[in-house]
């Protein structure tokens, strides 16, 4: 609590040393969500599309983006 900051540095470099990393990138989407980032959001979004379209669904379900977003 009160750490996002540097979850999502953690993400991130997580992210840079495995860009698969499903649970990471739905955990940056989920920030930048919480922030705001409509564009962060939607890019995460099509990433996991491409990674794995059931952490994908839930990403959109719990975002409310869909590939259009």
């Amino acid at each position: 609590m009160g750490k996002r900051a540097e979850a999502e540095d953690a993400y991130r470099k997580s992210v840079a040393l495995d860009t698969g990393n499903t649970d990471s990138l739905f955990r940056i989407g989920i920030i930048a969500a919480a922030k705001g980032d409509k564009n962060e959001v939607r890019v995460i979004n099509l990433t996991l599309l491409n990674i794995d379209k059931d952490a994908a669904a839930q990403f959109e379900e719990v975002t409310d983006c869909k590939a259009e977003c």
